[in-house]
């Protein structure tokens, strides 16, 4: 008894000891809930949630400091909506960074690296003519990712349907930027759809039925007698007993007949297109105002051939249709259907609302900003598993959504699941607004009628060109802009000067004459663009000792001011053949119109054919520019048609 009594003894001791300090260890720790800060949600290195906050202590408590103020107005507004936190585990940087994490790479080996970013060509495309609506401007295009812009040509690459252009980093940031999208109306971008609005399927058929009616959609406003969406049939057995008279007409004699098959009536349950979007939310369990804004953003009023119905198959969400021109698209989506058998209206409906909801609102992408941007860092699929090509997406969808939630949100509770990044930019990100041309290349640079070795428009650093005993030298340039200037310094002897630039009609072509010293002089030549971005092309000149003076000889060397009486035909202005622009000159600016012409970037007046095509064979060719240029280098003297 003693031994018992002992041991109870000392662990009611040990049980003391542990009961105070678990009241000291109180009194100086606090429950996470109340002592957790924003920040301290990234710990883990992956993406999670706060919880849903509908307080201005809470929002101060969950959110960064930059979010507070907005949300805090929209609370005030509506105290009946909550905000969740998403700390995605990404850097602001790493959503346009261009290197993979190597999980992702070795999960997917056969993609490129740059495929898991946001940057990843054809991933973030802006409409070329979306101008009136968001106030889109050049600055929303990209010149940086490759092949988005074709610098020769001055004009941005297509994609997709031909409609589309890659869009700019500087848009990606402004559009990717929760704050700048948390206002009455656009905070619908973060509305969680993972909800249903109502238990009650009969009250949601008013809502979704309104929701056409006011957007303008009358294709979809049907009424039982003109529905042509059913679920299932029902195959019926008809017997119709003999009348009367039928069977007084009856005699005896009659051999008795042949019994035939019964006939089979297939009765349809059909069913609006309202009632069939309710039903599949309510079977599937998702929000059937963003399925509805989904449906009227992929199909508007119903015109498209993927629910036509004349394939057989029906994609009323476009899934899987992607392409480069329209008929791609449709044939891509058409396949889907097939693949997916939806064969009928309401496999397609309800297959398009299933797949909706298990790879998108179920996965992690609840709302239209991460159904367009997946900076969930746990997700599979983060940063590249998208629902939409389209940049802009988010804010106009939002507002649609918005409208169909507006008699519903007043009342009723909503949650928003708002995005947080780890080191973001401490101010907004800005919309672009410059719509100035961006365009700072070089086409060519000539020295002396001679092109710079190995010229390249992205090549900036060139060597040495030796132009003898001369004192001048004459740069010929041409930008491929005509909206860019170019500014030329040179350097001699620690020396600057900005000699003057002569531009052409067309503002592309340029000349400039620089005066040299002996010796070597080193050459600056940038074109800036219209928006004022430069790119400067460096190379030296070099002029030697000769024993005689180097001043211009007295005799002069420019061609004859009229035209050879060898020539032919008497031509307008200038100086006849060769003098393709008329400007009594016959330079680099010349060769460049023949160039332009060969390439077919510019169409020739008949003057300027008759000028340009200086060897009379009726076509412009490498051959009329090597006249030029051997009368440009003074290897000929006057240029004389056959």
């Amino acid at each position: 008894m003693k031994y018992s009594f002992r041991n109870n003894f000392m662990i009611r001791i040990a049980a003391g000891i542990l009961a105070l300090l678990l009241v000291v260890l109180c009194l100086f720790v606090k429950t996470p809930e109340v002592l957790a800060d924003w920040s301290s949600y990234y710990s883990t290195g992956q993406c999670n949630y706060s919880p849903a906050v509908s307080s201005a202590d809470q929002i101060d408590t969950y959110f960064p400091e930059s979010y507070r103020s907005s949300l805090k107005g929209l609370l005030q507004a509506h105290p009946n909506w909550s905000f969740k936190a998403m700390y995605t585990g990404f850097t602001w940087a790493r959503l346009f960074d261009h290197t993979a994490d190597p999980a992702y790479s070795a999960m997917y080996p056969n993609k490129a690296q740059s495929y898991y970013t946001e940057t990843y060509p054809n991933r973030n495309l802006v409409y070329y003519a979306n101008t009136s609506n968001l106030g889109i401007t050049l600055a929303w295009y990209s010149t940086d990712i490759e092949g988005a812009y074709n610098w020769a040509s001055n004009s941005w690459v297509p994609k997709d349907s031909g409609k589309w252009y890659q869009a700019s980093e500087a848009a990606m940031a402004y559009c990717m930027d929760p704050r700048n999208f948390l206002t009455e109306e656009q905070i619908f971008q973060f509305f969680d759809g993972s909800n249903r609005i109502g238990n009650d399927e009969s009250a949601v058929i008013p809502l979704i039925e309104n929701i056409f009616r006011t957007t303008g959609n009358t294709f979809w406003l049907q009424d039982r007698e003109s529905a042509d969406v059913w679920d299932y049939y029902e195959e019926i057995e008809v017997t119709e007993a003999p009348t009367e008279s039928e069977s007084e007409s009856e005699t005896e004699s009659e051999e008795p007949t042949e019994s035939s098959e019964p006939e089979i009536m297939i009765v349809y349950h059909y069913m609006t297109y309202a009632e069939a979007i309710a039903k599949a939310c309510a079977e599937v369990g998702i929000n059937e105002a963003m399925v509805t804004a989904r449906l009227l953003q992929e199909q508007g009023n119903g015109g498209s051939p993927l629910i036509s119905g004349e394939s057989g198959y029906y994609n009323y969400f476009n899934m899987g249709a992607g392409g480069s021109s329209q008929a791609e698209i449709i044939a891509n989506g058409l396949q889907e259907a097939r693949n997916e058998g939806w064969d009928t209206r309401w496999k397609a409906l309800y297959g398009g609302i299933q797949k909706f909801a298990k790879k998108l609102v179920k996965a992690g992408q609840p709302t239209l900003y991460t159904q367009k941007f997946n900076v969930d860092s746990a997700s599979t699929r983060s940063l590249w598993g998208q629902y939409m090509q389209n940049l802009t997406a988010p804010q106009t969808e939002c507002r649609t959504l918005r409208n169909m939630l507006s008699t519903v949100t007043s009342t009723a509770p909503a949650v928003f699941v708002i995005p947080v990044f780890k080191d973001m930019p401490a101010a907004v990100c800005q919309r672009p607004t410059d719509n100035r041309n961006p365009n700072y290349k070089l086409g060519s640079i000539y020295v002396n009628g001679t092109s710079l070795s190995g010229f390249n428009m992205d090549k900036t650093e060139y060597g040495n060109v030796n132009v003898g005993t001369s004192s001048t030298a004459t740069l010929d340039i041409m930008a491929y802009a005509p909206t860019s200037k170019v500014n030329v310094k040179v350097t001699f002897d620690g020396t600057e000067t900005a000699p003057n630039v002569s531009y052409a009609s067309d503002k592309r072509y340029s000349q400039v004459t620089l005066a040299l010293g002996i010796g070597t002089s080193t050459v600056e030549v940038t074109c800036v663009a219209e928006n004022e971005s430069t790119r400067t092309y460096r190379f030296t000149l070099t002029r030697e000792q000769g024993e005689t003076p180097t001043e211009p000889p007295t005799e002069p060397t420019a061609p004859p001011t009229e035209p050879p009486t060898e020539s032919g035909s008497e031509q307008p202005g200038g100086l006849g053949p060769g003098d393709i622009n008329q400007d009594g000159k016959i330079n680099i600016m010349d060769i460049g119109i023949q160039r332009d012409s060969i390439l077919s970037r510019r169409t020739l007046t008949d003057i300027e054919f008759g000028l340009a095509d200086v060897d009379s064979d009726q076509r412009i060719s490498i051959l009329d520019i090597g006249i030029l240029r051997d009368y440009i280098l003074q290897r000929i003297d006057k240029i004389v048609k056959p």
